[in-house]
């Protein structure tokens, strides 16, 4: 499309697309039109991915009709301008345009008559009158207009209705406009008679309503596609798309040889080769022939990750895919595994290409190796590069353009929290950006069962959606319990009937189908499974083996302390894991008593961000894998929450932990001898690893065991009782020895197990636990309904995310929505002195700085003081405290932050000079040493 564009003939030639607020130089709507049929043309065949083309082009018959129908939609999306509800808004333009005909109030029309009428809803009408008139009132014409209805970010409950106008001017006009986008597109009459009479999927749908957004955004970028009518042909849209530079999709040449895959993508030891199961990953990937979820069972340690990046580069170059989007439980994990995936980028991009690699979590702006990815570079704009590569390799860039929250979805290579693909289910504006961003790329899910049943329900309709527009998925898990593996797959697989026109059934149970996926007891164990049956793989063992001794030792923290600090005296690394912030901090602070600050440390969620990154790293650096230079310490104890179950890859000698459920006790326990070390590295008295069970208390004469109450409101009494009695049995038979990978399998499918039965004595507790999870996990399904995107079917698109939460809303609570957790509140902490507010003494840079000034805070201390964000528990904001802690927190708001990128609608939380705060009945206050605790006035 480089011919040059004319005006069309008509008076609809005077329909603007834009115009400044004061009146000045407007943009003609058929110059909005072209605009965007040259970015949509040039983008479909060089930005999105043959896999993502994929998905129009099955429905179509034809690759080259996809993509004139992908032109000849972001070409009409905007024809609904042409409506009494649009062209009032400006006076001099509306005052044009009634001199030709068009008949207009004379005073403009207000925002809520347009919000009734918006120009998408008009536009999807018009065309629906369009195509239905061309196809003689057959077919399926509404699941194209619907694209054109969702192109501001929300599909409307249902279809258009006729619309009423003053003469006929208007409708004869947006036929013309019509007519002129297929002129613009190339497409022919007989091309839309033939898509609208078979229809679109709703995944064809959401996947071109994404694109027709993104080319409107584009074309509607004044520094790009400024106003003014020069500049007629195809060099104006060459020389918009050229200043903003988006990258080609990934292009990967995988060796053909496996073992020369590993060695050539992975720092392997020397004289290493691959395990079997990584060898096995990269075989069943070769033999897909079409995409599907792979499920990749494996313990701790053999190596999941490097397995993943290498399936997933045979699988994106046989489908097509043009990049890879990599999900984990934490920002933690995702931190580390963006390290980790730089390193892989570095070796697998093509030498002289140039890819985009985003962060994608909360706390991505606090990341250094992602803000260093991003800097300025001169001759880039802002498109920082990765100057790390080897010689020859391609380059890294966090695209400027791909940074914004609602686009980062869009970037080649994503890594970020799960709730990036859980978001994938759950009804919000502009989803389909997310849905394109995600079509086209390989996904892979890490740690999969970190998921709980609440977050199950997202997972699931994301592995549907996912299904029905033919991503491919590789999942990754070291403890999976048989009933989730199944409906994994079986959410998948409904995706995939989907795609192939079929009805589905949402949340509808696996079938007979799956009876030998969920017998399967092998461990490591992969199963694919797409459109047909499942397939099982079971590779070899590697011969990684670690025994290690388990017990229950009950709920005695003085004897805990006693135990681990004799431990700690000889020698020994040892780990303590409490189930909440409150236990871990009161046995730290005991542990501190007898051990000193130089062999203690506390890991937690509620330290502020500077502290606890610089926590973890400096655990990381002590007990963490071997390196040169890195010595073991002469003994010392850890004391941690859940953050440390996936979050850190450490090595300890010993490990209390509360009782947790099965499969996390087990992932804890994979912190025990994780790292192969030298001989004499670990006291004698550690040789073997032990596991002790803390937070419970065994009955002697039969009856069922006591639970901390902590540990049962985070986890529930049933989850508890069931691994309690598991564990209980298996170590009466094994003498307390606990074998991995050999037990892990069998454990965790007896704790889950539907036909599990209570020991004598334990009926009563176990038969209440039972109920209050089978109330909790309704409840859980009924809440998450509430949010959650409907399965993938036939028909038009309307009502996709007519459901969507406003902006505010969305921004603030979305990750809660698709996690069930608490609403949580964010507070920076500073310290207030003499009536004004300093940073904190301690930070690294510019610490003990004023940060009050009305003028603002400079960038560089905006961004301090923004790491010293720490979340207030939940409790402290529930019920009638909520509004008017909330409250007094903005009175001591500082509205100089409000100038600040870093700063901008956070609370400051002003502590005194001591680092403690009154508010309300609430006592807060801050330690270095041991975080934030807060109670209420007058408790202990």
């Amino acid at each position: 499309m480089t011919a040059k564009i004319r005006p069309p003939d008509g008076p609809w030639s005077l329909a603007w697309a834009k115009s400044p607020d004061d009146d000045g130089d407007w943009l003609p709507l058929w110059r909005h039109m072209a605009d965007s049929a040259e970015v949509a043309n040039r983008l479909w065949m060089e930005w999105m991915p043959p896999a993502s083309r994929a998905v129009v082009a099955a429905e179509t018959g034809s690759q080259v009709l996809a993509g004139s129908l992908a032109v000849f939609l972001a070409a009409a999306h905007d024809v609904g301008k042409i409506s009494e509800e649009f062209a009032s808004q400006n006076v001099e333009l509306r005052e044009r345009m009634s001199r030709v005909g068009f008949a207009l109030p004379n005073a403009a029309v207000s925002s809520g008559q347009r919000r009734e009428r918006p120009h998408g809803s008009v536009s999807a009408r018009s065309l629906w009158e369009w195509l239905f008139e061309a196809i003689g009132g057959r077919g399926k014409a509404s699941t194209i207009s619907a694209v054109l209805a969702g192109h501001h970010g929300t599909f409307p409950p249902g279809p258009p209705q006729e619309l009423p106008e003053s003469n006929a001017i208007w409708a004869e006009s947006r036929r013309s406009a019509i007519d002129f986008a297929v002129g613009l597109s190339e497409i022919t009459e007989a091309d839309l008679v033939q898509v609208a009479t078979v229809g679109l999927s709703q995944a064809a749908q959401v996947v071109l309503a994404g694109f027709v957004v993104v080319c409107d955004w584009i074309a509607s970028n004044t520094e790009l596609f400024p106003y003014g009518t020069d500049g007629e042909d195809g060099d104006r849209a060459a020389r918009g798309l050229a200043a903003l530079a988006l990258p080609r999709p990934w292009s990967p040449s995988p060796p053909l040889d496996d073992a020369a895959l590993f060695a050539d993508r992975f720092e392997l030891p020397e004289g290493a080769s691959p395990r079997p199961v990584q060898l096995a990953a990269v075989e069943q990937a070769r033999l897909m022939i079409e995409p599907e979820l792979m499920l990749i069972e494996a313990p701790t340690g053999e190596g999941k990750t490097e397995a993943a990046f290498a399936a997933a580069e045979v699988i994106a170059a046989k489908f097509g895919c043009g990049g890879l989007t990599v999900a984990l439980p934490t920002c933690a994990t995702s931190d580390a595994m963006f390290s980790r995936t730089l390193s892989w980028l570095d070796r697998s991009v093509p030498a002289g290409t140039v890819a985009s690699a985003l962060l994608t979590h909360s706390r991505a702006r606090f990341n250094d190796e992602f803000t260093g990815l991003s800097a300025v570079v001169p001759d880039r704009g802002l498109a920082g590069i990765h100057d790390d590569s080897p010689s020859g390799a391609g380059s890294l860039t966090a695209h400027w353009w791909l940074r914004a929250r609602k686009k980062s979805a869009l970037a080649d290579f994503t890594v970020g929290t799960i709730d990036q693909v859980l978001l994938l289910a759950l009804q919000s504006r502009h989803l389909m950006l997310r849905h394109l961003g995600i079509v086209g790329k390989v996904v892979v899910l890490d740690e999969v069962h970190a998921a709980d049943s609440y977050m199950s329900h997202f997972l699931d309709r994301a592995l549907e959606w996912l299904g029905a527009e033919r991503v491919p998925v590789v999942a990754l898990t070291a403890t999976l319990t048989p009933e989730r593996r199944c409906a994994m797959l079986a959410a998948y697989r409904r995706g995939r009937s989907a795609a192939a026109g079929e009805q589905i059934v949402a949340g509808s149970r696996p079938g007979p189908d799956f009876e030998a996926t969920a017998a399967a007891t092998a461990f490591p164990l992969i199963v694919r499974v797409g459109s047909g049956l499942p397939t099982l793989t079971e590779p070899a063992a590697s011969g990684r083996e670690t025994a290690y001794r388990m017990e229950f030792v009950g709920d005695d923290d003085a004897e805990l302390v006693q135990s681990v600090s004799d431990a700690v005296n000889s020698g020994v690394c040892v780990v303590v894991v409490r189930n909440t912030v409150a236990r871990a901090q009161e046995v730290y602070t005991a542990l501190l008593n007898e051990l000193g600050s130089s062999r203690t440390m506390l890991l937690h969620s509620r330290f502020i961000l500077a502290d606890r990154l610089h926590r973890e790293g400096h655990v990381k650096g002590l007990l963490g894998p071997p390196a040169i230079g890195r010595r073991r310490p002469p003994g010392m104890v850890i004391v941690s929450t859940q953050v440390i179950e996936s979050s850190l890859d450490i090595d300890a000698d010993l490990m209390y932990s509360d009782l947790a459920p099965i499969d996390l006790i087990l992932q804890r326990a994979g912190r025990l001898h994780r790292h192969d070390r030298p001989a004499g590295t670990r006291p004698g008295i550690a040789a073997t690893p032990r596991f002790l069970i803390s937070g419970v208390e065994l009955s002697s004469d039969g009856s069922s065991p006591t639970v901390d109450k902590g540990s049962s409101y985070v986890y529930g009494g049933a989850s508890l009782l069931r691994t309690t009695a598991v564990l209980r049995d298996h170590l009466e038979r094994t003498e307390g020895i606990v074998e991995s990978p050999r037990d892990v399998s069998d454990l965790v499918r007896a704790a889950y197990s539907p036909d599990a039965v209570p020991p004598a004595g334990w009926e009563d507790d176990w038969r209440s636990a039972e109920k209050l999870r089978q109330e909790s996990d309704a409840e859980r399904e009924r809440r998450s309904g509430a949010f959650l995107l409907r399965s993938p079917g036939p028909g038009p698109a309307y009502g996709w995310n007519s459901g969507s939460s406003d902006e505010p809303r969305e921004e603030v609570l979305g990750h809660a929505q698709v996690r069930d957790a608490e609403n949580s509140l964010d507070v920076v902490v500073v310290r207030e002195v003499d009536g004004r507010v300093w940073s904190l003494p301690w930070l690294e840079r510019r610490g003990d700085e004023l940060v009050d000034s009305d003028l603002g805070v400079d960038d560089e201390l905006a961004r301090a003081v923004a790491m010293c964000t720490v979340s207030l528990p939940a409790w402290t904001f529930r019920g009638k405290r909520e509004a008017w802690l909330i409250e007094e927190l903005e009175t001591r708001g500082i509205p100089g932050w409000q100038k600040s990128p870093w700063l901008k609608g956070m609370l400051p939380l002003p502590l005194n000079e001591d680092l403690w705060v009154r508010i309300g009945d609430l006592h807060m206050e801050y330690d270095r040493s041991t975080g934030l605790t807060v109670r209420v006035k007058g408790d202990a």
